[in-house]
């Protein structure tokens, strides 16, 4: 997936991000990302994994307001 990514990318919305492994690598790799998932279980080990490095939106994808 990481090679799909192209290379003028700074900012990733993770939509659907799970346990928040995936956004913790980008976050690693450099990238900015915000993840939304309507997972409250699936977020609150998202958030504590991420430490935060990345803002975790408890809500679903049409819920979310792009300038949160």
């Amino acid at each position: 997936l990481l090679s799909h990514i192209p290379s003028d990318t700074k900012r990733i919305l993770d939509v659907g991000g799970g346990s928040g492994k995936f956004a913790q690598l980008l976050t690693q790799k450099g990238y900015e990302i915000v993840m939304v998932s309507p997972s409250k279980l699936l977020n609150a080990y998202a958030e504590k994994l991420g430490a935060g490095a990345f803002p975790v939106h408890t809500k679903k994808f049409e819920e979310l307001d792009i300038h949160e």
